[in-house]
């Protein structure tokens, strides 16, 4: 239905008069049955509802429908603006809150990061709106345990690798500040709320994710203490105090616990989160290999080429660029982290937003 959609903005060049309008509401219409309906909504894959958005965010914004400038509601443009309007809030409420926040968190990433998004401040924008009724949402109908229910690696992992991309785009200074203004809002909101809801497990989550020392998300959980008044653990040029020394001498008890994680998690997001967990302790000790002389050959091995297989490909696809990031984010969406995806089920391939940030510290520090 998605692809439908898709199909009817591209027929008919820039003529608004071409725009087969009947055929736009009669699919809309019927993917807003398809998002009313629980049993559908909740077999919905993360990578799905990206498309689904992302789609429904560029038809709402397509210019012939006159939504970037307004338009009047008696009009058939008018209803059609309307109902994808009301289909784009549905989509964003019905699934599951993670995979909703999930789903937006990684959309705003991939639309402030490519090169060939039309229009990227409005749907950047968009986006934000769309997260922020997802929140309304929430508070409305879970007041006694908003957020309680999400994970909290796998939101802190997508919002770090959004809070990353806007400092990539700052320090390269492409474009301007507008695009990242409604990043900005969104990253700021989601760690507030998390802050609010889940209070301590939160830094206590990101220490065990192992995010790199005064990082964004480090800098950005801080701000967040400050303005609401919280006790603030202000981020140190180095090793926290006393954590040197430990983490040195439990370095090889730290890696023997993630190969068993590696090993006995099944295949799927389970293995995806262990690989990710191998990828950084990779990245932070030269010495990897050695720490795995233990092993078997062959299971030496296959730790080996999965862990390097991320860096070998990122080395030899990405560049500067940020077009190389499509790539990166067509890699990630097979690599979810606790999104439970069915392949069967995916819609024909297109260019995606990442569906979670699996291989992203291996991938992108690869080659510095």
């Amino acid at each position: 239905l998605t692809s439908s959609l898709k199909l009817c903005f591209e027929h008919g060049g820039e003529n608004a008069a071409t725009l087969p309008y009947p055929l736009i509401k009669e699919t809309v219409d019927a993917l807003t049955y398809f998002f009313r309906n629980l049993d559908y909504v909740s077999s919905l894959s993360q990578d799905t509802l990206e498309y689904a958005l992302r789609e429904t965010v560029h038809a709402l914004l397509d210019d012939r429908l006159g939504a970037a400038n307004g338009v009047k509601a008696d009009t058939i443009g008018g209803t059609v603006v309307r109902a994808i309007n009301k289909l784009a809030m549905r989509e964003a409420t019905a699934p599951s809150r993670e995979t909703s926040l999930s789903a937006l968190i990684l959309l705003q990433q991939s639309t402030i990061s490519s090169i060939g998004v039309s229009q990227p401040a409005k749907v950047s924008r968009v986006f934000t709106k769309l997260f922020n009724k997802v929140m309304k949402d929430e508070h409305e109908k879970n007041k006694t345990n908003p957020l309680g229910d999400v994970k909290l690696d796998s939101l802190l992992y997508s919002l770090d690798w959004l809070l990353q991309t806007m400092e990539e785009i700052r320090s390269s200074n492409a474009g301007d500040g507008e695009i990242l203004v409604s990043s900005l809002e969104m990253s700021k909101r989601l760690m507030t709320e998390l802050v609010k809801c889940r209070g301590a497990s939160v830094r206590e989550c990101l220490e065990q994710l192992e995010l790199p020392e005064c990082g964004p998300m480090e800098k950005l959980l801080v701000d967040c203490e400050q303005e609401m008044g919280l006790p603030t653990h202000l981020p140190q040029n180095g090793p926290r105090v006393g954590q040197h020394n430990s983490h040195v001498e439990n370095k090889g008890t730290h890696l023997a616990g993630l190969v068993n994680h590696f090993a006995e998690a099944e295949e799927g997001p389970d293995r995806q989160v262990a690989l990710v967990a191998l990828c950084n302790f990779k990245r932070s000790n030269i010495d990897f290999e050695a720490h795995l002389s233990h092993l078997s050959p062959h299971f030496r091995q296959h730790i080996l080429d999965a862990v390097g297989k991320a860096s070998k490909e990122n080395s030899t696809e990405a560049g500067p660029e940020h077009a190389a990031g499509d790539s990166l984010n067509e890699r990630m969406k097979n690599l979810q982290l606790g999104v439970g995806q069915n392949k069967a089920d995916q819609h024909p391939p297109v260019n995606q937003a990442a569906s979670l940030r699996a291989r992203l510290e291996a991938l992108r520090h690869s080659t510095s």
